[in-house]
């Protein structure tokens, strides 16, 4: 059958969501050839297996399953190429996004035949960010400006994970889209050739139905890995920008506690050094498990475990990271600039014992 519309909903760990979301997008889409494509990260607690039950009783649905690979644009991406329908609708699976808009959101493409795309938008004027805790919508606010800068559009939203677009547009920007990251939707206006026309209606967002958000550390590193490529303009293997921002953390926190113990409390640079190298030492470690997914990282006793086989390796790079910062000092270096260069060694010791003590 050929369907007029498809939704992309890209899952992980949502099975206790897609038999209610397809209910609610069935009610709202009556009288239009629409399809579900669900677009699963291999999700451990059964999402595929509900997907497939749902395709038991209906043909509107199809499942895309990817294994050995995650993120929430890449999943869109791939959802969007599989797909043939003219027009695409983003949207996620945990029932936040008011899917009664998609009605308005197809009337406003179909009266202008000019418009690109449209975005349910949290910051519209009548929307509301609904039960988002005070840091959580401070977080939004902040990322919305970047977004708005690395975009070049003034979007109320362009953060927003709930759009709807014309298939050509997808087609013009695909081949250059980074695929990083959770915000597809910025990764469209970021990467488009032309300035896209779109409309924004205002959302309510909802509250979660089951499962959980995963919004974390990881998804705000992937976020700077893909405003590296957007700046740079280069396509940044996403585990090399990632380190990239992680290495650059360590080293502003090895700076940062170097200035505050020789360049203000007057301790000897020795202590300093050493101290800041202890002290991004343990930044490098926690690093390297927040920025695993949230399912791979080690839980309770297994992290002080991994945290003191950590250390223990990273003795000797501490050292070494002093006699370099000494070494630099005594030949007349800027003692913070000869603290960085011992911090870039302690770097690359910390990242072989990461590599060292990594599960794969």
């Amino acid at each position: 059958m050929d369907y007029e519309l498809t939704v992309i909903v890209p899952t992980r760990n949502e099975a206790g969501n897609v038999a209610l979301l397809y209910e609610r997008l069935s009610a709202v889409l009556a009288g239009t050839a629409w399809e579900a494509l669900f677009v699963d990260d291999d999700s451990p607690d059964g999402t595929a297996q509900a997907v497939e039950a749902l395709q038991q009783d209906h043909d509107n649905v199809r499942l895309l399953l990817r294994t050995g690979r995650r993120g929430l644009s890449s999943a869109c991406i791939e959802g969007m190429e599989d797909s043939t329908s003219p027009l695409i609708a983003v949207m996620d699976a945990d029932l936040q996004h008011d899917e009664t808009l998609l009605p308005a959101m197809l009337g406003k493409l179909a009266e202008d035949a000019t418009l690109d795309i449209v975005v349910a938008s949290r910051f519209a004027s009548d929307a509301d960010l609904g039960a988002f805790p005070a840091v959580r919508r401070r977080l939004s606010v902040l990322a919305n400006r970047i977004g708005r800068w690395v975009g070049k559009h003034p979007l109320d939203d362009p953060m927003s994970g709930f759009f709807l677009l014309r298939r050509p547009v997808f087609e013009e920007t695909a081949p250059r889209l980074s695929g990083k990251g959770f915000k597809i939707l910025l990764d469209l206006f970021a990467t488009s050739a032309r300035p896209l026309r779109f409309a924004e209606v205002p959302l309510h967002f909802g509250t979660r139905h089951s499962g959980e958000s995963k919004l974390d550390f990881r998804v705000v590193l992937e976020f700077g890995a893909f405003i590296l490529d957007k700046v740079l303009g280069v396509r940044l293997p996403t585990a090399l920008a990632v380190t990239a921002l992680a290495t650059a953390l360590e080293l502003a926190t090895h700076l940062f506690v170097l200035i505050v113990l020789f360049g203000v409390a007057g301790l000897a640079f020795a202590d300093g050094q050493v101290t800041a190298a202890a002290t991004a030492a343990v930044v490098h470690a926690v690093l390297a498990e927040q920025s695993r997914y949230r399912d791979e990282r080690l839980q309770g006793g297994q992290v002080l475990v991994w945290l003191f086989a950590f250390l223990t390796l990273a003795l000797p790079g501490m050292l070494i990271n002093l006699m370099v910062a000494e070494k630099q000092v005594e030949i007349g270096l800027w003692w913070p600039f000869a603290g960085l260069v011992g911090a870039a060694v302690g770097a690359l010791w910390n990242g072989f014992t990461a590599r060292l003590l990594s599960r794969g």
